[in-house]
């Protein structure tokens, strides 16, 4: 029974994979491109007007530990992919999230040295992580686990479904440095948001029975998670939210001679107020399973399956407006201008999770063919550990300006990949005008 129910929970766990991964990375050191300015609102993009319409930019990132070989790849049986994943898990990967955006609208446009720009985004982006003993512990038995508290604190999901409408500027501060301030104003869609995750499961040292203990809260606006919500949701209730925020970002750009530039930004500070179909649900209780012999023993195992149904399913209590804090970001970059027009950079990234927060380092050199065309190769780590060769390649021709940005090349054997990070962009572009060379008097 234990391992009929742990695959049902892995299949649970599996098919709710949530949506925060990191930022495409490339793009920071392509920052000619009016869609960096989504990194670093201080950067100056190379025209004195864009403009994005329908296809301003679309972006995924996904961060897992798993691919779709591992979970649906024939040439393995049932028992052999939940082997493979809890094998991971117990490694120290046990962390599933990704993000979409999609920016339908941009425009923006130079005024003498400065930059404005104004525009949308729609954002979906959302979390997972699991105790992977848990998992451990019911495929494979307890016996390992005797006398020991298994932790279940390390569950924690969170989604949120938004848009952003902005403005932002991009301005000089004295002869060196510049400076880039974005004000955003956010309307939330959907949101489920953990609020509180303890407990365990223990296995006696005498008779291996097991104790599960569990208090669990989450919060959750729009969601319709049983019929009688699903009977009376309306989802238009998605478009006209009355769920808002405010949120700002800001960076900073020094050129500290004709070849060396260092920038930072700070990005996605602010917040969310849920109070649209907003619901609270808590599970708290606790259960001694003894465990039975499935020949000889009287116990009825749906009677046990109905018992843990009855005290851990989620009871909905009264739901109240709540907050929550986008995840803010770093960027930490340096860029070196060769004297071919070429470009060689390096980044920081950090995003800040909920007691954890992820961290990368990499560096890309910008390869300039006139101002038509552009590649940008790059290479990542993350955690410490090499990750990702990525490419940025970019093409402008009649005003029109196109460019595909992967962190992970390797995420085109999208069967074998456990990571994807890639960015379309397409818009309008009108470069600077060139000044006139002053042509020499002539006397004869």
């Amino acid at each position: 029974m234990i391992r009929k129910l742990s695959i049902l929970l892995a299949i649970m766990v599996l098919g709710s994979s949530g949506l925060y991964a990191q930022r495409n990375m490339n793009l920071y050191g392509l920052d000619h491109l009016t869609q960096a300015q989504d990194l670093n609102p201080a950067f100056m993009p190379d025209a004195r007007f864009s403009l994005g319409l329908g296809t301003g930019m679309i972006n995924l990132n996904y961060v897992g530990f798993f691919s779709t070989r591992d979970v649906f790849s024939a040439d393995m049986t049932a028992n052999e992919h939940i082997d493979l994943l809890i094998g991971k898990m117990l490694d120290g990967r046990s962390e599933v999230a990704l993000a979409g955006q999609v920016s339908p609208f941009n425009l923006g446009f130079r005024v003498k040295k400065s930059y404005f720009n104004v525009g949308a985004s729609f954002h979906v982006e959302s979390s997972l992580s699991f105790p992977p003993k848990v998992f451990d512990m019911l495929w494979n038995g307890n016996s390992k686990y005797k006398g020991e508290n298994v932790e279940v604190d390390d569950l924690n999901i969170g989604l949120s479904a938004y848009s952003k409408v902005y403005a932002g500027l991009s301005f000089p501060v004295g002869e060196k440095l510049h400076a880039g301030i974005r004000l955003n104003y956010l309307m939330g869609h959907a949101n489920v948001t953990t609020t509180k995750m303890n407990g365990f499961l223990y296995t006696d040292d005498q008779d291996y029975s097991i104790t599960a203990n569990l208090d669990a809260q989450f919060n959750m606006s729009n969601i319709p998670v049983d019929s009688a919500h699903r009977d009376t949701f309306d989802v238009m209730n998605l478009i006209k939210t009355g769920n808002t925020g405010f949120g700002a970002d800001i960076g900073l750009r020094y050129e500290f001679s004709d070849a060396w530039e260092f920038s930072g930004s700070l990005l996605n500070l602010g917040s969310i107020t849920w109070e649209d179909a907003t619901y609270s649900y808590a599970s708290k209780g606790e259960y001694t399973f003894e465990g039975f012999d499935p020949v000889n023993d009287s116990v009825d195992p749906s009677a046990v399956i109905d018992t843990l149904v009855k005290i851990f399913t989620p009871v909905q209590e009264q739901g109240t407006s709540y907050k929550t804090g986008l995840r803010p970001e770093v960027f930490l970059g340096a860029k070196y201008r060769l004297s071919n027009g070429h470009e060689a950079g390096s980044r920081i990234y950090m995003r800040f999770i909920p007691d954890n927060f992820r961290f990368a380092w990499g560096f890309n050199y910008k390869l300039t063919f006139g101002r038509w065309f552009y590649l940008n190769p790059s290479y990542a780590f993350v955690k410490g550990a090499p990750a990702n060769l990525g490419l940025g390649v970019g093409v402008r021709a009649l005003g029109l300006d196109l460019h595909f940005v992967a962190d992970n090349l390797s995420s085109i054997a999208w069967d074998e990949s456990e990571a994807v990070a890639i960015q379309f962009g397409l818009q309008f572009t009108f470069k600077p005008k060139k000044p006139k060379a002053v042509q020499p008097v002539q006397f004869f």
